[in-house]
């Protein structure tokens, strides 16, 4: 008989025979096989998990699995809370495993284990904790079963070290030995990890959510406190009916809503049986539970609200980690990133689930227009971003990457990077915008007819990457995509116009000059023409935690002068924690709270980075699109992770602001992005144009061409002016009088990798050149001609060229452009002081930038700084250097103290100056972290020169130092400006620096 069985099991393809068991069937004795699948042999991918992902055969932290000294080869690592679905093989069998919490996180961990089949609880361990000895539970099953559900939840403290083992966890199944290997392997590949259904998926979240709570401090800045957990919430069950009633009960008062005497009679009788059901009772609450999210859902898809039926979104995979495979807030973009599998689709009869469809919009249509991919089909084999449909609904733009050719990761080809196209909202009429070897985002449609878009045309990389990645910012062209004009000559990166109700252009900047890396990407408005940009909010971040690393995906919510977005962070892509922003309200510009513009609509999600781990934890929703202040549309996944890449698996949920959540439409293989509602909505106003660059259609110019429309020469500066320089949010030091206001230039980084080279101490910090001076009338007034699209910053001088105050942001002029400002740093939220009389500087021609002296256009401390040590210092510092009383100040080379491997050399008077001199720096440094925690804004009087120790012992006299006031300016001008040493990023102009030679920078 043995011989037998063991020639039946000959086949590669099976299992090995596990052996025989006996089972009396009606008549008597009658020989079964049994077959075995281990759950850690199944696809695990489909599973959730409380925190990171379910392994086999580890733990959740990836060691060997071991519970209670005991190690196991066989079984998988779980976290509460979780699920695992198996399906049944239809026949009569046994699951069976030894459970545990494994012994990597020791004596911590709190967690239940519990088996369902179809639905009804067969068996639960209890709470079991670190170091206890292994529950063992074999649970038989029978043909007629369809589902086991491994579940393992939570206890009261939370989730935190809920590792949890499903040790030797196995199906066997019984089968007739007669059956042959093609019925056996059939029974087989029926057991499979199914998905969990969203239901479950939702009480999963809910649970962990209830268990971990929300903090004090995210429970006070959200929007509506029914989004976040009472204390009468004892389950989920608790929490979906108190804020299904607070949705229900905002809809019946809404103008035009539908009767819901129905749902308010089933409401009703849920709300009693709910409270009449015991928690214990966790079969009939989680079969409550199911009843309240279908009423939920039907009465959210009868919102008065909603008044289209189709919604616009592309398929689109989470990129990996780590941040070279896009895992990054500006790497996430690159086409070389884009993987195949996505596209451009329609959602339609989105709100009526027996019509939802899905269709392909691109399917069967090609490029239609004379452009280099003219006749090719966009299909799964690109990679789509960033779609926008135009005001009338009829057309939209997106973003596409060919990911069919071999990948070049960082080397961009026009073959790998995304460009522009337009489309019908039918799929008729698939044109090409934009092409070459760089990639262009994110478009916007302008009231005028022109399209706003990102793209790294203007050159320049990033300044704290350990790769190539070039700057982005905004650009604007002609709906044909011809006549592409930079409209920011910003030198860090800028994302995601949109044009808000007035008709400008919000968007996000990453305002990086003399700051932390992580410290300002928040909103920014311009007008369409380019001019006058601006922060809208969280440019002052003084504590970083104040407020969201990064604000992004903004939308004028209708209706409303509020806008909808995401807080995401820094080393993340752009999902996060959904946040309504209120423009009108100030922030900690003037001394208020950080938060007071942001209100939380997820409370539940941490801000990314600064609340939870990046690279790690949970991002769970993105890209929002509000219907009004209270409703939206945006792609959720409740078991997202930072670090999980394309098993991520977003869908698209309508949710609102109490805390509700409505599935519409997920596809399990790959996550979905961006939904817009698919209606016309107004046009907003179109502002005048007044630049000569980047003009609507049809527009001309005063003294153009009458065949070209266009003029000979552009003007290459524009004119500024200040109406009043005392008129500040901070006070300047009482008897201040400033005298000049000083221009500096901020260069572009011309190198990929972050401090190569390295300017000065700081780390990663910019290369600028000082443009010069400009006078300050005794009246505060200034007006002057600066170039145009170049980054700079001002400072306002006192009668000895010292910076009274200095900004940290960049502005610039475009062609024809008139800017004027009211102040130094004059509150946004306020308007100044009526003049009594019309400004001085105001009533003559615009004055002329007066250059400053040598070594400071650009940047060179061999030019500006070491002659005046070499007249004043050196010798002196030599004789003493030797008697071991103080430092060298001579043109030695040395290594920087920063330099941190890197080749750098600098003078070592440079090197020994550090301790003296006042600094923005990006560093850590003597064990304390001045990175991200520096202060993001200055005070007057409180930086540069005035907070030197440098210029306090000249001043006071130091051996009798005496400096003329020309040499005081220019140590003055060094301090100001963070003391840098070299003024130009470019590797062959280092040497020539080092020699005090003069290098022109090869981008500004």
């Amino acid at each position: 008989m043995k011989n037998m069985y063991l020639s039946y099991f000959k086949s590669p393809k099976s299992i090995a025979k596990i052996g025989l068991v006996f089972a009396f069937l009606f008549f008597g004795l009658e020989l079964v096989m049994a077959e075995e699948v281990y759950i850690d042999q199944l696809d695990l991918s489909k599973t959730t998990c409380g925190w990171r992902d379910t392994l086999a055969r580890k733990s959740v932290g990836g060691n060997q699995l071991s519970i209670a000294g005991v190690k196991f080869e066989r079984g998988v690592g779980h976290h509460a809370p979780g699920e695992i679905i198996v399906a049944l093989p239809q026949t009569d069998g046994f699951f069976s495993a030894k459970v545990g919490i494994d012994d990597e996180v020791g004596k911590k961990g709190h967690a239940k284990f519990i088996v369902y089949i179809d639905g009804k609880m067969v068996w639960q361990s209890g709470f079991m904790v670190g170091s206890q000895k292994a529950e063992f539970c074999k649970i038989p099953f029978k043909k007629t079963d369809r589902q086991l559900c491994l579940t393992v939840d939570t206890g009261e403290e939370g989730y935190d070290n809920d590792h949890t083992d499903w040790a030797d966890a196995k199906i066997e199944f019984q089968i007739d030995p007669n059956s042959d290997q093609k019925i056996i392997e059939t029974t087989k590949k029926r057991i499979i990890i199914g998905e969990v259904d969203e239901n479950s998926r939702e009480y999963l979240y809910l649970s962990r959510e209830l268990k971990t709570g929300i903090s004090a401090k995210r429970a006070s800045q959200a929007l509506r406190s029914e989004s976040t957990f009472l204390a009468s919430d004892r389950d989920p069950v608790d929490v979906v009916l108190r804020r299904t009633g607070a949705m229900f009960n905002h809809l019946k008062k809404l103008p035009n809503t539908p009767s819901f005497e129905t749902e308010q009679q089933e409401f009703d009788k849920l709300q009693k049986e709910i409270n009449e059901t015991a928690v214990s009772d966790i079969n009939l609450r989680k079969e409550l539970f199911k009843r309240v999210t279908g009423l939920r859902d039907r009465i959210a898809l009868r919102n008065p609200l909603i008044d289209f039926k189709n919604i616009l979104f592309i398929k689109r995979h989470y990129t990996p980690e780590p941040e070279k495979q896009g895992n990054h807030m500006v790497d996430q973009f690159f086409g070389f990133h884009a993987t195949s599998g996505g596209g451009l689709f329609i959602l339609e009869d989105a709100f009526v689930p027996e019509k939802r469809k899905v269709k392909n919009l691109l399917e069967g249509s090609a490029v239609a227009n004379d452009k280099r991919l003219k006749g090719v089909r966009l299909d799964a084999s690109w990679g789509y971003l960033a779609p926008e449909l135009s005001f009338d609904g009829t057309k939209l733009l997106f973003a596409a990457a060919d990911t069919s050719e071999k990948r070049h990761s960082y080397s961009w080809t026009e073959g790998n990077c995304y460009h522009l196209f337009e489309v019908n909202i039918d799929g008729t009429k698939l044109t090409q915008l934009t092409d070459g070897a760089w990639n262009d985002i994110d478009p916007c449609y302008l009231p005028n007819g022109r399209i706003v878009f990102i793209s790294e045309r203007r050159g320049g990389y990033g300044r704290c990457h350990g790769r190539a990645c070039p700057s982005y910012t905004l650009h604007s062209m002609l709906s044909d995509g011809s006549d592409i004009t930079v409209l920011s000559p910003h030198e860090t990166n800028e994302w995601a116009p949109m044009v808000d109700h007035n008709g400008m252009i919000i968007y996000t900047r990453w305002d990086y000059v003399d700051r932390g890396f992580n410290q300002a990407h928040h909103p920014w408005i311009t007008y369409p023409d380019g001019r006058d940009p601006r922060a809208i909010q969280g440019n002052y971040s003084e504590v970083e935690e104040s407020r969201p690393h990064f604000e992004d995906s903004f939308r004028p919510i209708p209706n409303s002068h509020k806008l909808l977005g995401i807080a995401h962070g820094h080393h993340t892509q752009y999902f996060g924690s959904v946040i309504i922003l209120d423009p009108n309200i100030p922030d900690d510009e003037e001394g208020g709270d950080a938060m007071a513009p942001i209100r939380r609509i997820t409370p539940e999600q941490p801000f990314p980075e600064i609340e939870n781990h990046a690279h790690r934890d949970a991002s769970n929703y993105g890209q929002p699109f509000p219907i009004n202040e209270d409703f939206y549309l945006v792609v959720y996944d409740p078991f997202s992770s930072m670090k999980k890449g394309h098993a991520n698996n977003f869908g698209i949920y309508l949710i609102d602001s109490f805390g509700n959540k409505t599935l519409l439409y997920r596809d399990l293989d790959i996550s979905c992005q961006s939904p817009i509602a698919v209606k016309s909505r107004p046009v907003p106003p179109i502002i005048p144009h007044q630049t000569l660059v980047g003009l609507p259609a049809g527009a001309t110019l005063p003294n153009a061409d009458s065949n070209s429309g266009k003029i000979e020469r552009l003007p290459d500066s524009a004119v500024v002016g200040v109406i009043n320089m005392y008129e500040t949010n901070r006070p300047f030091p009482q008897g201040t009088q400033i005298k000049e206001l000083r221009v500096v230039q901020i260069l572009p980084k011309t190198t990929a990798y972050n401090n190569l080279p390295r300017i000065g101490y700081g780390d990663e910090t910019g290369a600028r050149k000082v443009l010069g001076t400009v006078p300050v009338d005794v009246d505060g007034s200034c007006r002057f001609d600066l170039p145009v699209n170049v980054p700079v910053y001002f400072q306002a001088l006192n009668a000895e060229g010292v910076a009274v105050q200095t900004m940290r942001s960049a502005t610039y002029v475009k062609p024809g452009e008139m800017l004027t400002c009211l102040g130094c740093h004059e509150g946004r939220q306020r308007g100044t002081a009526k003049p009594t009389v019309f400004p001085t500087a105001f009533r003559r021609e615009p004055s002329q930038i007066k250059p400053e002296m040598e070594g400071s256009n650009p940047f060179s401390f061999p030019k500006l700084v070491q002659p005046i040590l070499d007249k004043h210092c050196v010798s002196c510092h030599e004789k003493e250097k030797d008697a071991g009383k103080t430092f060298a100040l001579g043109r030695k080379l040395a290594r920087g103290p920063k330099a941190e491997g890197r080749k750098e050399k600098f003078y070592e008077s440079y090197v020994n100056l550090e301790p003296y001199v006042y600094l923005i720096r990006n560093v850590k440094t003597r064990g304390k972290s001045l990175n991200s925690w520096s202060p993001s804004r200055t005070f007057p009087g409180q930086f540069g020169t005035n907070k030197s120790t440098l210029w306090k012992l000249l001043k006071d006299g130091h051996y009798e130092v005496s400096l003329s006031s020309a040499e005081y300016r220019a140590l003055a001008l060094w301090m100001d400006n963070n003391a840098d040493f070299y003024g130009a990023f470019e590797l062959d102009s280092i040497t020539p620096q080092l020699n005090g030679k003069q290098f022109k920078p090869t981008l500004e």
